[in-house]
């Protein structure tokens, strides 16, 4: 039998929206993310047992860069810290700041942040996490993994029809040849050895797909208690 070309709905979705550490203005103070990623931020938030609104959540003290001029200013150089001393201060308090300054580079600010919370890599997908939120918010309603994958789409493949071409198989098909199967309508022998392969397949990746995303969620969920996200 030929080698059955198998192609995954997630591995063929539009390319996730990627951001990046930089300098937004948001109500006239300054961010290293744009707002989406903090909005979904909140949203991890609210799985977590947070009660109140965006706004009372996005406190800009805790997200924003700080405003007060400091005794030293850091700009970081790849592997290397650049930094400017405000000669106004005491000098236990600058020698204390710089102290402080490369003690929080040595261990997690690759970002450059110097928020009191800031997300804790440099490349974050929005897309991503919107999907492991909304995956792992259906398991928590009691939702099996296969239903979930079907909610969301995931099922879709390819399979080879024996003309030397692939034919795409939909959500809708992977799913109703599941249930057609658990609930003894049909016999495995009445479905094509290829199309029946590919949809085996297809639903193996896709409740690995869910397992993993559900995995991230509660890892996010427990970074968010020492105020890390993801």
């Amino acid at each position: 039998m030929k080698d059955i070309e198998l192609r995954a709905a997630y591995e063929v979705e539009e390319e996730d929206v990627v951001s990046t550490p930089a300098i937004y203005t948001i109500r006239s103070r300054k961010y290293m993310w744009p707002l989406e990623v903090y909005k979904e931020w909140y949203e991890y938030s609210l799985l977590n047992g947070y009660k109140g609104t965006f706004d009372e959540w996005f406190v800009a003290d805790t997200y924003a860069e700080p405003v007060k001029e400091d005794a030293v200013k850091v700009k970081s150089l790849s592997n290397e810290l650049v930094l400017t001393v405000n000669l106004g201060y005491d000098t236990h308090r600058i020698m204390k700041k710089i102290e402080n300054v490369i003690n929080r580079h040595k261990k997690n600010n690759h970002n450059g942040s110097r928020a009191i919370a800031t997300p804790s890599i440099d490349r974050i997908k929005s897309k991503t996490l919107a999907q492991d939120r909304e995956i792992y918010a259906l398991k928590q309603k009691g939702v099996p993994v296969l239903e979930i994958a079907y909610k969301l789409d995931m099922l879709a493949t390819t399979h080879d029809n024996g003309k030397c071409r692939t034919e795409p198989i939909s959500t809708k098909e992977v799913y109703a040849f599941h249930q057609s199967i658990v609930n003894k309508e049909k016999q495995r022998s009445d479905y094509d050895s290829a199309f029946e392969e590919a949809c085996d397949a297809s639903i193996a990746a896709s409740k690995r797909k869910v397992h993993r995303a559900i995995e991230r969620v509660e890892k996010i969920l427990k970074n968010l208690k020492r105020r890390i996200f993801p």
